[in-house]
C-alpha cells in the first residue's frame, strides 16, 4: 500500500479505487520511489516422483486412455492444481468402486498425478519422452486438468479430432449454475450460440509433451476464463469457498466431462406388504426421491432395472393376496411406468432396463437385449441384469435407451456394449 501511494501518472481505474480505499489517490505509474527487492531461494538438486494408476483393458489393453493433473503448487494451490487434483483422485475413488462390482474398461486408463510442473512441466515432459516410441503407437488421447475452477462458464482447448466427442458429453452433464440446462447449453449460450473450442498451441501445462512431442489428441478443461489471483498467495482455499466455487458443485462438474459422472443404479420392485399403496411407495415415489436427489447432488446419470409385473413373482410373493389384486387391477404396471415417465422427462441421462421372467437362479445361455416391450419369450438370472446395469455405466449406446433383456441358450455371447450399440430408440 505505501508503495501505491507514492505513484503518479494516470488515475487508477475506479474498480481498483473502490477496493483500495487507502490508495484511491494514486495514480497507475510512474513514480519517484526506488524499491529494493532481495529475492531468496533455496537452489539445489532434488528428485521429483509422478504416481500413476493403471486399470488394464479388458479388450484392448495396448491403447491408453491418459487423464492427468500435476500436483506441486506455487502457494496454496486451490486453483491451480488442487482444483483438477480433486478432481482426478474423485475419479479413481469412482473407477475403484466399479472395478470392486467387477467392471473392467475396455481400454487399458492411465491416472496420471505429475511432479515438478511449475519448474517447467519437468514431470509429465520427461515421462513422455521416455516413453515416446509406446506413447505414439498406443494412447488414444490424453485428458488434462490443471486449474479446473477458477470461476465460472465451461472452457475447452482441445486437438480437432476431440471436438465431437466434447460437445457430445457436454451435453449430458447437468450445468452446475443453472438448473435445467446442461454444460453444453450455456457453453453455447455464452460463445454466441456456438461451442468455442480453443486451439491448444500453448505450451503452459502437462498436455503440452503428449501434443508438442508425441502428437497425441489432447484435451484441456476449466471453468472460469481466467484467474486474478494465478500464482499468488490469493489462490487460497478461503478464495475458493467464497468466490471460486462456494457448492463446489463445478468440480463435482468437472471430471465428468472425460468420462461420467457418478451415477445411481435403482432396482425397482414389490416388497412384501399389505399395503395397497406399495407399488407408488416402492416404484413411483422412491424412484422420483432418487432422481430429485440426483439433481441436487450434481449426480447426472440413472439407471433404472424396472422389472414390470415379474419381481414380485421372482421375490416369493405371487400367493400373496395384496400383489394378486395389484396385478389384477394393473397397479404395479402403472406404478413402474410412472416412475419411467418421470426419468424420461426428468433432463438426467438414463438408461431402463426391463428384464424379462427374472429368476433368482443362476445364470443360463447369452443376453438378448431389444428396444423396450419386443421380447416375449425367455428369462433372466439376477446376476445378468446386474452385468447389464454396471455395463452401461461407461457406454454411451445405453444412454437414454429403454431396452428389454432376457437370457436364451440359442443366442451367441456378446459384450453389453455391443447389445446397446445394435438397439435403435425411436
Amino acid at each position: 500500500m505505501e508503495i501505491l501511494r507514492t505513484l503518479g501518472g494516470p488515475p487508477m481505474p475506479r474498480a481498483w479505487r473502490d477496493a483500495l480505499p487507502l490508495a484511491e489517490d494514486s495514480g497507475v505509474g510512474p513514480g519517484p520511489t526506488l524499491v529494493n527487492l532481495t529475492y531468496q531461494e533455496d537452489k539445489k538438486l532434488a528428485k521429483i516422483q509422478n504416481v500413476f494408476g493403471v486399470i488394464r483393458g479388458s479388450e484392448e489393453p495396448d491403447r491408453y486412455v491418459i487423464l492427468g493433473n500435476h500436483r506441486d503448487a506455487w502457494t496454496f494451490g486451490a486453483v491451480d492444481p488442487n482444483s483438477g487434483t480433486a478432481a482426478l483422485l474423485d475419479v479413481a475413488r469412482r473407477y475403484g468402486s466399479l472395478l470392486r462390482s467387477g467392471w473392467r474398461p475396455r481400454r487399458t486408463i492411465i491416472l496420471c498425478s505429475w511432479d515438478a510442473e511449475e519448474f517447467g512441466m519437468i514431470g509429465s515432459t520427461e515421462w513422455v519422452e521416455q516413453n515416446l516410441g509406446k506413447l505414439t503407437s498406443m494412447a488414444v488421447t490424453y485428458l488434462n486438468v490443471d486449474c479446473a475452477v477458477q470461476g465460472d462458464g465451461f472452457f475447452a482447448g482441445a486437438t480437432p479430432q476431440l471436438d465431437k466427442l466434447l460437445v457430445q458429453v457436454t451435453k449430458q452433464i447437468q450445468d452446475p449454475d443453472l438448473e435445467g440446462r446442461t454444460v453444453y447449453d450455456s457453453w453455447a449460450a455464452n460463445n454466441e450460440g456456438i461451442s468455442k473450442i480453443e486451439r491448444l498451441a500453448r505450451a503452459d501445462s502437462d498436455f503440452s509433451a503428449f501434443l508438442h512431442h508425441a502428437g497425441i489428441p489432447s484435451v484441456d478443461l476449466y471453468y472460469g476464463e481466467a484467474f486474478g489471483g494465478y500464482h499468488t498467495a490469493f489462490d487460497s482455499y478461503k478464495w475458493m469457498i467464497e468466490h471460486g466455487d462456494p457448492s463446489f458443485h463445478r468440480h463435482v462438474a468437472t471430471f465428468p466431462s472425460l468420462g461420467d459422472a457418478e451415477a445411481v443404479i435403482c432396482a425397482t420392485g414389490f416388497r412384501y406388504s399389505w399395503d395397497i399403496f406399495a407399488p407408488w411407495k416402492v416404484d413411483n415415489f422412491g424412484t422420483v426421491n432418487l432422481v430429485e436427489a440426483c439433481r441436487k447432488t450434481g449426480v447426472n446419470r440413472f439407471i433404472l432395472v424396472s422389472s414390470i409385473l415379474v419381481n414380485g413373482a421372482a421375490m416369493g410373493q405371487i400367493l400373496n393376496p395384496a400383489y394378486i389384486i395389484l396385478n389384477v387391477f394393473g397397479l404395479t404396471l402403472i406404478a413402474k411406468l410412472q416412475a419411467e415417465q418421470y426419468i424420461r422427462r426428468s433432463g438426467i441421462n438414463y438408461t431402463i432396463i426391463r428384464p424379462g421372467g427374472l429368476r433368482d437362479e443362476p445364470a443360463t445361455g447369452s443376453i438378448i437385449m431389444e428396444p423396450e416391450d419386443t421380447l416375449y419369450e425367455g428369462s433372466i438370472s439376477r446376476d445378468q441384469v446386474a452385468e447389464v446395469a454396471v455395463g452401461s455405466l461407461f457406454c454411451p449406446d445405453a444412454f437414454y435407451k429403454v431396452v428389454e433383456i432376457v437370457s436364451r441358450s440359442e443366442a451367441p455371447k456378446r459384450p453389453v456394449s455391443d447389445l446397446f450399440a445394435a438397439v435403435r430408440q425411436s
